[in-house]
């Protein structure tokens, strides 16, 4: 039992099959506190923020992410505040509840030897909990730059890094749609890319915007 590691294509099937159960979750937990948000804490950055956009993420922790200077620039905040990108895939683009911090130290294992297998795999911290579109969600777990299928290379064992996130997805697609194609795991794989952008660590992301 422990933290998990990923070498193989048949981890990375593991865990698409169990982000796949999380995005079956209902959303609708998240709308009172979308509401506090836009209406209450917030108004003059969330409030014409539409349900499916990266700025959810950050909205888990907003005076950590922007200081006030940043939220008082309204050129900026018209550029960040909206969507990136509108997702080509139906699956990439559904609205579902994302874990948000998708790296390996947010796992648990209970198999033997901290094995990857189905109905044996959690996640933990929530604090990034919020509801967007799904791309957001698997672009974290292709691109975190932290983790792998980028980290640890040289790993003994480990497979190509495009191999596992195509399998990711591929799986996650097995679950949340029947019989997909090569077509629709090259199409989510293009949402993924595009999600990941929008994260703290990808090219649009908030350490970005602060140059």
């Amino acid at each position: 039992r422990g933290q998990p590691r990923w070498r193989t294509t048949a981890d990375m099937r593991v865990l698409g099959r169990q982000v796949a159960k999380l995005h079956q979750l209902p959303t609708d937990w998240y709308d009172p506190f979308r509401d506090q948000l836009k209406h209450e804490l917030f108004p003059g950055l969330y409030s014409s923020t539409p349900d499916a956009c990266h700025v959810w993420w950050y909205a888990c922790r907003t005076e950590f992410m922007f200081d006030e200077e940043l939220m008082a620039d309204e050129e900026w905040k018209r550029s960040f505040f909206r969507p990136l990108f509108i997702p080509l895939s139906k699956a990439g683009g559904r609205l579902v509840t994302c874990h948000g911090d998708l790296h390996a130290g947010n796992f648990v294992s209970l198999a033997e030897g901290a094995a990857m297998e189905d109905g044996k795999l959690l996640f933990i911290d929530l604090e990034f909990a919020h509801v967007s579109n799904a791309a957001s969600d698997l672009g974290y777990v292709c691109f975190h730059y932290e983790d792998m299928p980028d980290k640890d290379k040289d790993l003994e064992g480990r497979e190509p890094p495009e191999a596992m996130r195509r399998a990711f997805l591929e799986s996650y697609l097995e679950v949340m749609e029947e019989n997909p194609t090569k077509e629709d795991v090259d199409t989510l794989y293009i949402d993924a890319c595009l999600g990941a952008c929008g994260h703290h660590f990808g090219l649009c992301g908030h350490q970005n915007v602060f140059g």
